[in-house]
């Protein structure tokens, strides 16, 4: 198993920053740090710099996230990814595993260009949602 370096980035038009009021947030879900069972979690305010988390930023974060995961599962077959609970913080994220099958070789078929892969994929599911929505 490949342990992630991922972060999940999410801007949040819809949850207001609760020192300026801005709804120009961005909500980062997991990073995954050097220690085993070590993760960042925070969220930015880009009007007044103010960061969080918010709660309730994040809990909207892991509802896209988890949106997104049943949709992976079919368009990324070579990325496997599924909940976790960290054990230290007891909060619930993903894990990551990534078979790239033997002997890959350059930055094309590694670990690293599927996490882009997945990114991509994630981006593209965003914009199919928001042009979903009733404007």
């Amino acid at each position: 198993m490949i342990e992630p370096k991922f972060q999940l980035n999410i801007r949040d038009d819809a949850n207001p920053c609760p020192k300026c009021g801005s709804k120009n947030t961005l909500a980062s879900v997991d990073q995954f740090t050097e220690k085993p069972g070590e993760r960042k979690t925070a969220v930015k305010c880009f009007s007044c710099g103010r960061r969080g988390p918010f709660a309730s930023d994040m809990d909207l974060a892991v509802r896209r996230w988890n949106s997104w995961l049943e949709e992976l599962k079919y368009t990324q077959p070579d990325i496997e990814i599924y909940p976790y609970v960290d054990p230290v913080s007891r909060v619930s994220g993903f894990r990551a595993d990534i078979d790239m099958g033997p002997g890959y070789h350059g930055i094309g078929d590694s670990p690293a260009a599927a996490l882009f892969q997945a990114a991509a994929a994630w981006v593209q599911f965003e914009a199919r949602r928001a042009a979903s929505e009733p404007n």
